[in-house]
């Protein structure tokens, strides 16, 4: 079986409670990964299938760990389905249910 390295990596996805962080707790590893991610330039983006939070929240959950992310590196399912809706249906109106991050 052949291994892929990070250097052969275009872009990587991380999904954040569980991968990133646990909780209130950054996992081991995490901190360094992303870093090393950053001095090389390789591009990363944080995804979660949780919107009742909006990105500015994640991103301020991330900078509690002392990581510090750009709002357009964090992907929710919501943003998702936004970016979908706008693709397939750009004329269509919706009506949103939901919490006010949603907006």
């Amino acid at each position: 079986m052949s291994t892929i390295g990070i250097q052969n990596t275009a872009c990587f996805l991380f999904d954040l409670d569980g991968t990133v962080y646990l909780g209130d707790h950054l996992l081991p590893g995490a901190e360094e990964l992303l870093a090393y991610l950053d001095e090389t330039g390789t591009p990363y983006f944080f995804l979660t299938n949780n919107s009742s939070r909006s990105r500015e929240d994640y991103a301020q959950k991330l900078a509690g760990f002392g990581l510090f992310a750009d709002r357009e590196r964090i992907i929710t399912s919501g943003v998702a389905t936004v970016i979908y809706l706008k693709d397939q249906k750009p004329s269509a109106r919706i009506y949103l249910v939901g919490t006010p991050s949603l907006e």
